[in-house]
């Protein structure tokens, strides 16, 4: 086996292959990476890191997300279900914006 690992986002509701890396530490940089990014293109930053079975490297993540933006980042263990389908070793990074939402004028009650 070649130990590829696939970076996987969310995009339009469908699961997309961003890269493909061949080491976890280069998975892991990159996670990060493509998150920081991410972030710079929201006005309220928030991240959660999600993992099964390392809690270690994901305070370890957080940590690094930290030191790059000063922003939450919750750190929890993946559901069971979510587990069951993607095995221990799982580690994502989810990027949300905290900004309230504001309705446009239109949509507005009067």
């Amino acid at each position: 086996m070649l130990g590829v690992r696939p970076l996987l986002s969310v995009r339009d509701g469908a699961i997309v292959v961003v890269q493909k890396v061949r080491t976890r530490t280069a998975a892991v940089d990159r996670l990060i990476e493509v998150a920081l990014d991410s972030a710079g293109r929201r006005n309220a930053p928030r991240f959660a890191v999600h993992h099964l079975g390392d809690d270690t490297l994901a305070r370890e993540v957080a940590g690094r997300l930290g030191a790059e933006l000063d922003v939450p980042t919750d750190v929890t263990p993946v559901s069971a279900v979510v587990g069951a389908h993607v095995g221990v070793g799982v580690l994502a990074i989810i990027v949300a914006d905290d900004a309230p939402e504001t309705a446009p004028d239109s949509a507005r009650v009067q």
